[in-house]
């Protein structure tokens, strides 16, 4: 199964077409913050779902461009990146 940031390049980029306006910007950010987030061990201190939504934004319990709305533990985390 795909994680969050690569459906999200899977349904905003067709390989005849590239990537639609204004997703690469947004895909490129997603990509960097994991890499940000990810320590020497491996272990990561944000899930993909947690990044899309900070980097895509949550509105009325669903996360733009993804599709799909962010569990209960991401809204909780959300809600402590934004204060």
């Amino acid at each position: 199964m795909q994680d969050a940031i690569d459906r999200f390049e899977t349904e905003y980029k067709s390989s005849k077409k590239g990537w639609d306006l204004g997703a690469k910007p947004k895909w490129d950010e997603m990509v960097k913050m994991r890499t940000e987030t990810t320590l020497p061990d491996g272990t990561r201190t944000m899930t993909d779902d947690e990044i899309c939504a900070k980097v895509l934004g949550v509105k009325s319990g669903y996360i733009k461009g993804c599709g799909f709305g962010p569990r209960s533990s991401t809204i909780q985390v959300l809600s402590v990146i934004n204060k």
